[in-house]
């Protein structure tokens, strides 16, 4: 965990449709039957992905995304989180927007690639440049990283890098093919302790 500041490239992407694949198999086998019968399973058959660059920053906890597509699955140009307020712009051309008492806005797991401890509930550390987990096991408790969940999903595989203390790609498998697929890249860690002015 060296980094105290780290900018980089992240990007998402997502196949609802394999996804309903895997949420109805899950409903099927007795998950969360409820949300089988309000009609929460099946999504779409879109494809979404997203391409963000971002700087955080680890402790306080600070992270700001800037879209690098003009249509990011309906993600706004620029949004930030900072303790528990929430920035967004968004329009052309931007205007801020406010999140109101019953809106969120996810960094689509940006933030657990970034801060991935919780995996350890289910790959005890230290954890290799690569390794899988079993997709039963984050359906047991999909809680615990709910970000990385798909349900009903083959297998898990992840890329680690030791250095920073992240995880720069996860992927989701159902029946072979990919459900969801988050990296990050060009990775660099800001040094804060640099005084440029003088």
């Amino acid at each position: 965990m060296s980094w105290q500041a780290l900018t980089g490239v992240f990007e998402w992407r997502v196949d609802e449709g394999l996804r309903d694949v895997g949420r109805r198999r899950f409903h099927e086998a007795g998950g969360l039957p409820d949300l089988a019968r309000r009609g929460a399973v099946q999504r779409s058959a879109l494809r979404l992905a997203v391409r963000w660059a971002f700087v955080a920053r680890r402790h306080p906890w600070r992270l700001a995304v800037v879209s690098l597509r003009d249509q990011d699955a309906g993600s706004p140009a620029v949004t930030a989180w900072a303790d528990e307020a929430t920035a967004v712009l968004k329009g052309a051309p931007a205007a801020q927007h406010v999140v109101g008492p019953n809106q969120s806005w996810g960094n689509l797991g940006l933030r657990r690639m970034l801060q991935p401890e919780s995996l350890t509930t289910f790959v005890p550390p230290p954890w290799p440049a690569s390794f899988r987990i079993r997709g039963d096991l984050l359906d047991g408790d999909p809680s615990v990283a709910p970000e990385f969940t798909s349900l009903a999903v083959d297998h898990y595989e992840a890329r680690f890098d030791p250095a920073l203390g992240v995880v720069t790609a996860w992927t989701a498998f159902i029946d072979g093919a990919v459900a969801l697929h988050q990296t990050l890249a060009q990775l660099t860690a800001v040094d804060e302790s640099s005084d440029s002015g003088s």
